[in-house]
């Protein structure tokens, strides 16, 4: 068979184009996964955030139910390092506000009673 000179490096051009629609399409797919991955992680550490802050009125709830002999302070920790801090830091009055924490997530709940 005869080589026909014309045609020199045109698999080369092709495999370039194909490769370059490749990482394009991989570009493409990164922009929007690596968001959604990020979206979800927060989402589960909100979940965690949102238990401490309830756990924080909880606790509170349980001390002014059984007033004449309250839990000691300070407040207990929890298993997975989340924090939840009560204003008014006592439990006393009728308005609770627990703010709880988780890597860097903070979710608050507030009782009236």
């Amino acid at each position: 068979m005869k080589k026909n000179k014309n045609q020199d490096g045109q698999i080369l051009i092709f495999a370039m184009i194909i490769l370059g629609i490749m990482v394009l399409t991989a570009i493409s797919l990164q922009a929007i996964l690596i968001p959604k991955l990020r979206l979800s992680a927060e989402v589960k550490n909100s979940v965690g955030a949102a238990f401490a802050a309830e756990s924080g009125l909880e606790w509170c709830l349980y001390n002014n139910q059984v007033s004449p002999s309250p839990t000691p302070w300070p407040p207990p920790v929890m298993a997975n390092g989340a924090t939840f801090q009560v204003t008014p830091a006592d439990c006393s009055g009728t308005n609770l506000k627990s703010t709880g924490t988780y890597r860097g997530v903070v979710r608050s709940f507030e009782v009236n009673f």
